[in-house]
């Protein structure tokens, strides 16, 4: 930069130095201006409230004449505005000293109307202590009764105590007492049983005065049979007769077993008498017939008895005990064994054709091998029945508890087990008469079914034909 530039520069630079001092001296003017304006006009302002406005013409114009002689108008004008002016002051300080007054006058009515207000409240206030102390007093009373009442409650627990431990002890006695009737209705019960037995043993030896006569009868029996001229082993009709009318004299009753009454009434003479004439082999033709037809033998106590090949064909049995009985090979075809008991007998190739055996108990009963065409089990019980190899064709099932009974190589042609239980039967290789036996013992309604029909299935045999009807074998899958 040369010497001539740096010398512009200064110039320019002075010169804006003087603007800048211009403006602010500017600046500075009107803020004195204001506030010499501000001043003015608050001074004129405070000199207008104060003074008035024509108290000031007033005096201006004096000013003017003087020192000269001023008019009278000019010093009434000053001297009027001066009282006016003196005046309005008075009016404002008498406003001024009488609003502290009414303010005064108002606050002390506040204040009266205010105490007025506390003196009513105190009065409340007194009032609600005076109920507080009712209230205490009759809180006082009350705590004083519930403490009488929790004394009584004290006295009443105790004599409730004291009643507790009587009915206590009055139960204590009551379940001594109870004990006491216990062994004595127990002592009653046995003294019945034994006064039953006793009856029933009375009884006992009176129908054993019946044995006698047995023993004549089968007297007669054995000089009959001794007759050389009765070779067939024929009775007479007046023997036959006689054991008739013995039968029937023989009626069942309770007797003691192991130091027991049995549970239902038999005859155990019956029972002898029946045996008696099967060991003395009569006539199959006509005697036993004829001693079946007319003599009654239910109820006869037959219990283990050994009956092997024994003719009881059409024999009147019902509700006999022939239970653990041995009648292997016995003929019993057409026999009447309703409600017999049969548990465990052992009937093995025996022959049962068109026997009632309805409602008859069969457990364990072994009947392997036998002849049953056409026998009635109605609402037998056959559980555990062992009836393999069995002739069972037309037999009667019905309602029959059938569980765990063994049927296998049976031949169930034309056999009916309506509603018959057959839970956990086994039947294989047992023979039926149609493809369709499955769906006849659903029509049946037979217990098991769904068993059956899963563990066993139909084949046809070709070899074997009854009546223009084929044979089925039963298989197990």
């Amino acid at each position: 930069m040369n010497d001539s530039q740096i010398k512009e520069q200064l110039e320019r630079l002075e010169r804006e130095n003087l603007e800048l001092k211009e403006t602010l001296s500017r600046l500075g003017g009107k803020r004195k201006r204001r506030r010499k304006s501000l001043r003015y006009l608050f001074s004129k302002k405070a000199a207008y409230l104060i003074i008035g406005k024509g108290l000031k013409n007033s005096l201006f114009r004096m000013y003017d004449e003087l020192p000269d002689r001023v008019t009278k108008d000019t010093f009434a004008d000053v001297s009027a505005h001066l009282v006016w002016r003196l005046t309005r002051i008075g009016v404002f300080t008498i406003l001024i000293g009488v609003i502290p007054l009414l303010i005064l006058v108002v606050q002390t009515i506040v204040l009266s109307q205010q105490n007025k207000l506390f003196s009513n409240q105190n009065e409340l206030f007194d009032l609600q202590i005076t109920q507080i102390d009712k209230q205490n007093k009759l809180i006082e009373g009350q705590n004083t009764l519930f403490a009488d009442q929790n004394e009584l409650f004290k006295n009443q627990n105790k004599k409730a105590d004291i009643q507790n431990a009587l009915v206590k002890g009055q139960n204590n006695l009551v379940s001594s007492q109870n004990a006491l009737f216990d062994n004595q209705n127990n002592l009653i019960e046995s003294q019945n049983e034994r006064i039953e037995q006793q009856t029933e043993l009375i009884e006992a030896d009176r129908r054993s005065s019946l044995v006698f006569l047995m023993g004549n009868i089968m007297d007669k029996v054995d000089e009959e049979l001794k007759n050389p001229i009765n070779e067939n082993r024929a009775l007479s009709f007046e023997l036959i007769g006689r054991i008739s009318a013995l039968s029937q004299s023989l009626k069942p009753y309770r007797y003691l077993k192991n130091d027991r009454l049995i549970k239902r009434p038999l005859s155990p003479e019956r029972g002898q008498l029946l045996l008696a004439l099967i060991n003395s082999q009569l006539d199959h033709k006509e005697t036993y017939p004829s001693i079946y037809t007319n003599t009654k033998f239910s109820r006869a106590d037959l219990d283990e008895a050994h009956l092997y090949q024994a003719f009881l064909e059409r024999a009147r049995l019902t509700k006999a005990d022939l239970s653990e009985a041995n009648l292997s090979e016995a003929n019993l075809n057409g026999a009447n064994l309703k409600e017999a008991d049969l548990k465990e007998v052992n009937a093995t190739s025996s022959q049962f054709r068109e026997a009632d055996l309805s409602e008859a108990r069969l457990d364990w009963a072994d009947f392997s091998g036998s002849d049953l065409r056409r026998a009635n089990f109605n609402a037998a019980e056959l559980p555990r029945a062992e009836l393999t190899g069995c002739l069972l064709n037309g037999a009667v099932f019905k309602n029959a508890d059938l569980r765990h009974a063994d049927l296998s190589e049976a031949d169930l042609t034309k056999t009916n087990f309506n509603n018959a239980n057959l839970n956990l039967v086994e039947l294989e290789d047992a023979i039926v008469h149609s493809k369709n036996w499955f769906k006849q013992l659903k029509k049946w309604n037979v217990k098991g079914l769904e068993a059956i029909m899963a563990n066993y299935e139909l084949e046809k045999v070709d070899q074997e034909k009854k009546k223009g009807g084929d044979y089925y074998i039963i298989r197990k899958k």
